[in-house]
C-alpha cells in the first residue's frame, strides 16, 4: 500500500494510468475466461442431447 501512495506522490497521473491499465487487463482477462467456460459448458450440452 506504501508503494501506491508514494508513486502517487511522484507521478499522479502515472499511478492512475497504471492502476486504470491494471483494472483493465483483470477485466479483459475475466471476460476471456468467462467467454471460454461459456462456450465448453454449451458444447457439452449439445454433446449430452
Amino acid at each position: 500500500m506504501s508503494e501506491i501512495f508514494t508513486c502517487m506522490m511522484i507521478d499522479p497521473y502515472f499511478c492512475i494510468l497504471a492502476i486504470l491499465q491494471f483494472v483493465s487487463w483483470i477485466g479483459f482477462g475475466a471476460a476471456t475466461i468467462w467467454g471460454i467456460h461459456k462456450v465448453l459448458f454449451d458444447r457439452k450440452d449439445e454433446c449430452y442431447e
